[in-house]
């Protein structure tokens, strides 16, 4: 079955087309996309440790530690409504794509809000239970640069994660 579901998978949506699709559909500026960016990030989250151990064999998520999607909300590392003397025109274009958001819990997010990347690094990111968030903690600035690099770790991850 696997191997039959995986030529199906490879002929009608191969890796490039998941890719493709998670950078292109799953926007938070489309509404209808935002738990399924919930999903997706919680879930990338889970098989950190597996990562970290050179993602070998079939994917194992970390079992002891369970998010709420209910209770999970979608962080923008680039403020979704920044204050005019941060605003980054590079980075208006990319603010509701996969790179630029992370997840936080409602009330670092409510206390978070729109400030600037320095701000949110130092209070909320570096203390953060959440691994992927947490290493946002070590960077000295959020630029287009980094956005890239993030929004190409997410989809290489996303790629090791979801295979079959």
């Amino acid at each position: 079955l696997r191997k039959d579901l995986r030529i199906l998978i490879d002929g009608i949506a191969p890796a490039v087309q998941f890719r493709d699709d998670l950078v292109n559909r799953l926007q938070y500026s489309r509404s209808s996309q935002r738990g399924n960016i919930r999903e997706l990030l919680t879930t990338l989250e889970d098989h950190q440790a597996w990562l970290s151990k050179g993602a070998q064999g079939r994917p194992v998520p970390d079992m002891t530690m369970v998010h709420d999607l209910e209770q999970v909300t979608i962080e923008h590392i680039y403020p979704l409504r920044p204050t005019a003397a941060y605003a980054d025109p590079r980075l208006e274009k990319v603010k509701n794509h996969l790179g630029n958001l992370a997840f936080f819990s409602s009330n670092d997010n409510n206390d978070a809000a729109n400030k600037p990347f320095d701000a949110k690094r130092d209070l909320y990111y570096k203390r953060n239970r959440v691994i992927m968030t947490r290493a946002l903690g070590v960077l000295s600035e959020w630029t287009e640069v980094e956005f890239s690099h993030r929004q190409e770790e997410l989809m290489t991850i996303a790629c090791a994660v979801f295979v079959i």
